[in-house]
């Protein structure tokens, strides 16, 4: 049974008790990321850089809280809940921050003892600050290494150019060097805040020990100001080949969708939508493109949600010769979509994807916990499984054509084509659906 409470130190809890398991799932939520930044770059003086803005602050916090705090050191935040074999994590996206532990559920306790502490009172010794940021440096690194990851990044500049929701999560590498102790310490006093923080518990345990307990251990530090203030971003039409010294070629296409605040209903339209047209492999896209037609070794499609915006994108990668027959066939598909809608049948069929997903998701802990905080955090309102179910019943092809016509505009996709320098014929493809 899924409950929600608020701390006296006014920090959310979501609670999601299920007893047939012997597992826990833990997090620790801040609601901002890297959108939530303040811009800037990187100022250089003849000592050494200093950084203007908070680019990648999140992120590199997000590494900096495991590095010890005044109870524990880092080898110890891992060791104890390696010792009852639990792990614990955490990740930084565009509008969140999270820390999380999965473990056995005798020993939830340790968790909220040792997330507490992480979140709350870790030292940021100005020496691991620096240790840290050859690691993180690293990680930036090793995505420019990756073609699909430089594609997407290519993606979303086109679509939104500088808006926050284009930039790198880890921010850049002049960005990372920048960062200064006292500008870390003070964004993360002013926004790692009991107030801004959501915490999120699925698996066995008891309701009320556990709100207890983080009432103890919970910091009752708030925040000073209000968060910074989210803007949609406005979308700008790109059309683009992006060379690089990769062979295969990545691409992206796609557009952006408003969300519809407080409501669950259209979001179950859209995911019926876009999982008939390409997120599974009896899909339209999967079939013709790759199993008819032979173009691609994968494509499928996906949306991103954020708080005020959406984005429905396909990707697919493929040899340099094929790229042109492909998006050839991906505006066939796309216009098939207006002259042959979807079925009733594959209505159906999409629905019973999605249940049927959803019902195995269930048994996985940390997917139950992340659930929570996604919906709350995207519609403000968590669902039962068996709610879930019901919306996703009640999804009409009528609705789902609607989604259809709210997306299928050529003159609202965006492509980017990531890799190999010639492509043969791409100068003379568009979109025409």
């Amino acid at each position: 049974m899924i409950q929600q409470r608020v701390l006296e130190s006014g920090a959310r809890v979501l609670f999601d008790t299920v007893d047939a398991t012997d597992t826990v799932c833990i997090g620790f939520w801040f609601l901002l990321g890297s959108r939530d930044e303040a811009p800037g770059g990187v100022e250089y003086t003849s000592s050494s850089p200093r950084i203007a803005g908070e680019r990648g602050f999140a992120h590199f916090l997000e590494h900096m809280l495991f590095k010890g705090t005044e109870r524990r050191t880092a080898f110890q935040i891992a060791k104890d809940l390696d010792r009852v074999g639990g792990f614990l994590n955490a990740f930084t996206e565009r509008e969140s921050t999270c820390f999380y532990a999965v473990l056995p559920q005798e020993h939830l306790p340790l968790a909220v003892d040792v997330l507490a502490d992480m979140v709350f009172h870790s030292l940021l010794d100005a020496g691991e600050i620096e240790k840290e940021k050859s690691v993180v440096v690293n990680e930036i690194l090793s995505y420019q290494d990756s073609p699909e990851e430089q594609a997407h990044e290519a993606y979303l500049f086109g679509l939104w150019g500088d808006h926050p929701l284009a930039r790198k999560i880890t921010g850049e590498v002049a960005d990372v060097q920048g960062i200064g102790r006292d500008a870390l310490w003070s964004f993360y006093r002013s926004n790692f805040t009991s107030d801004r923080l959501v915490v999120s518990v699925a698996g066995r345990f008891d309701v009320e020990r556990t709100y207890d307990q983080l009432s103890q251990a919970i910091d009752g530090r708030r925040a000073d100001a209000e968060p910074p203030l989210r803007e949609a971003p406005s979308k700008t039409f790109t059309w683009a080949h992006r060379k690089d010294r990769f062979k295969q070629v990545q691409i992206y296409t796609g557009t952006t969708v408003p969300m519809v605040p407080g409501e669950h209903g259209p979001l179950y339209d859209a995911l019926t939508f876009s999982n008939a047209v390409g997120e599974s492999m009896s899909s339209r896209l999967f079939q013709k493109i790759r199993e008819e037609y032979a173009l691609c070794y994968s494509i499928s499609c996906f949306r991103s949600l954020n708080t005020d915006t959406s984005l429905w994108t396909i990707y697919s990668n493929s040899s340099p010769d094929l790229v042109a027959p492909l998006l050839r066939a991906v505006n066939e598909e796309l216009a098939r979509l207006k002259t042959e809608p979807l079925t009733g049948d594959e209505v159906e069929d999409a629905k019973s994807h999605l249940k049927g997903t959803l019902i195995l998701s269930k048994e996985d802990m940390e997917v139950r916990m992340k659930r929570l905080v996604r919906q709350h955090s995207l519609v403000g309102r968590v669902l039962e499984y068996e709610q879930s179910l019901r919306l996703i019943d009640e999804v009409t092809r009528e609705r789902v054509l609607d989604v259809a016509r709210q997306i299928l505009n050529s003159e609202n996709f965006n492509l980017v084509v990531y890799g190999e320098r010639r492509i043969k014929g791409f100068k003379d493809v568009r979109f025409n659906f």
